[in-house]
């Protein structure tokens, strides 16, 4: 026997029953109503959560984010970055942080984009701005922006973010969490996708843009 509560209601399948419990729904035809809506919705959830799960990877965001990995010439962390792609993201605990928290583990739904920074690193530093605006112009369509700050010198993360007018969050980073991420070098971009796959990892940050936007053809934004 299957039983699915809502609101005081109750359905059984066998032999269809609903009943309201401590409401004013007393007609016949409203409870039927009820019932009808009740397994409509919740078949509906079974189907959003079957299509995330059936959806058909882009092979061409695959291909950008080969071709455009920032160190290239680095054999073996361009083996270990592309190992991952299109593979659930690895654990990442950061904490401290600056503005609003964003749990990766329950992000789902959410395209984000990672920026592995450091506060002594000065590309991290030039990088800011292009990250802020990545969020003014995508956040509209379901896309997160979030700093996540290398432990070594991130005793200045929040001082150096308000520096730099930083418009996203972002939080420290715990050392045992940068060898899962093949972080080999500062700044390094990863992009999740919405249903927590990583789609490109050390991406050259002028082309985040463009994976983005091949990545919103095939992940649009929910109406």
């Amino acid at each position: 026997m299957i039983e699915i509560r809502r609101h005081e209601t109750y359905i059984f399948t066998t032999g269809i029953m609903a009943h309201s419990v401590g409401t004013n729904v007393r007609v016949p035809q409203m409870r039927f109503a009820i019932l009808i809506a009740i397994i409509a919705a919740t078949f509906s959830c079974v189907d959003r959560a079957q299509a995330s799960t059936d959806r058909k990877l882009d092979p061409q965001i695959s291909k950008m984010a080969r071709e455009y990995y920032k160190e290239k010439d680095d054999k073996e962390a361009y083996r270990a970055a592309i190992a991952l792609l299109e593979k659930p993201a690895p654990p990442l605990t950061l904490h401290g942080w600056r503005g609003q928290p964003v749990d990766l583990s329950k992000a789902k739904g959410k395209i984000v984009v990672i920026d592995f920074w450091a506060t002594w690193c000065q590309p991290c530093i030039r990088q800011i701005p292009q990250d802020n605006q990545i969020l003014s112009k995508y956040a509209s369509k379901g896309v997160l922006v979030i700093g996540a700050c290398s432990p070594r010198g991130s005793q200045t993360m929040t001082k150096v973010a308000e520096q730099n007018k930083m418009l996203y969050a972002t939080a420290k980073m715990l050392t045992r969490d940068i060898a899962p991420w093949t972080i080999d070098f500062w700044p390094t971009i990863a992009i999740i996708d919405r249903d927590g796959r990583v789609r490109a990892l050390g991406l050259q940050p002028e082309h985040i843009g463009d994976v983005l936007d091949q990545l919103l053809i095939e992940q649009p934004p929910e109406k």
